[in-house]
């Protein structure tokens, strides 16, 4: 049965993501060769929660239940700085 590395998170707004990447790539500049794996700024998010390892046949009833609960949880913002 298939496997996948599943979690909550929150998207972050394009902007964000931009200058994430600039910021990203001045780093990068300063350990060129360093075996330093970079993860894509179109892949940064906010973790909520970390499940691991799930089995694909639990997404689902993953999905369902987290909708339930976050039916009760109002919308809120956060702020990061300027962004």
């Amino acid at each position: 049965m298939p496997i996948l590395r599943a979690f909550i998170a929150i998207d972050l707004p394009i902007n964000l993501i931009d200058h994430l990447q600039e910021v990203s790539d001045n780093i990068q500049k300063k350990f060129i060769g360093d075996p330093i794996r970079w993860v894509p700024a179109a892949n940064m998010h906010i973790t909520l929660k970390f499940f691991g390892d799930v089995s694909t046949s639990n997404i689902i009833r993953i999905n369902d239940i987290v909708s339930a609960e976050a039916s009760f949880i109002k919308p809120f913002e956060i702020s990061l700085g300027d962004f």
